[in-house]
């Protein structure tokens, strides 16, 4: 047996394997793999033996897409406004595919790739949603999380002094310009003296009120000797 799709050989030469089925009928069984393109295809089953051959079935069918299975996302866990952030559906399976993703800030886009970015505006906790669907209306549907910080900005911080005790402790400003609802979120100071690292990411600031401005003071230790 040989079967052909469209006149390309897609199975055989297939010995045949019969067994008698309760109608008195040889049946044997033929597994072939679909193209990979959609559409309507000529089938053709040619039995055939050494003596000659004879085109048993002449047919056409439709390869469908294949289902849907497997999606997975890849989202940064944190991101900044006004910064790309970009969006991996994975390890996806199935055919002809569509994405409906959701950015959980009231945008979306509709697309064939798996592969998406988005800004945001605005700072939170968003919930991103994928459904993946085929031309059968198959779909599964997938979801993540992604914080956005606020940028910060070298315009609207700053700190200053010109002076501190040796060997003991410098209360360093730092400076945010507006109220408090400008301060970024999740920010952590370091602070080095001469390329030393003394202070490395300290988060636990307390924030209070200066001349309009939020200040917040880091407590540094100073050299031993003066300079």
């Amino acid at each position: 047996v040989n079967i052909t799709m469209n006149g390309t050989l897609v199975a055989g030469p297939i010995s045949l394997n019969s067994f008698i089925n309760e109608d008195g009928f040889s049946i044997t069984n033929v597994t072939i793999v679909a193209p990979d393109i959609r559409g309507e295809y000529n089938l053709a089953v040619i039995v055939s033996n050494v003596v000659t051959g004879a085109t048993l079935n002449d047919t056409s069918i439709v390869v469908m897409p294949a289902a849907v299975s497997g999606a997975e996302t890849e989202v940064p866990s944190h991101g900044a406004t006004f910064d790309e952030v970009r969006i991996n559906i994975t390890t996806v399976k199935g055919s002809y595919l569509t994405y409906n993703i959701s950015f959980g800030d009231g945008e979306w886009v509709v697309t064939d790739s798996p592969v998406v970015f988005h800004n945001y505006t605005e700072p939170g906790i968003y919930t991103v949603i994928a459904t993946v669907s085929n031309e059968l209306s198959e779909d599964i549907t997938i979801e993540q999380t992604v914080e956005i910080l606020t940028e910060v900005s070298a315009d609207s911080v700053s700190t200053g002094v010109d002076a501190g005790p040796s060997d003991g402790i410098l209360f360093l400003p730092i400076t945010f310009d507006g109220g408090r609802d400008d301060i970024p979120t999740n920010i952590s100071v370091t602070v080095l003296i001469n390329g030393t690292v003394v202070i490395m990411g300290q988060n636990d600031l307390t924030w209070v009120e200066e001349d309009g401005k939020m200040v917040a003071y880091v407590e540094v230790p100073m050299p031993e000797e003066p300079g």
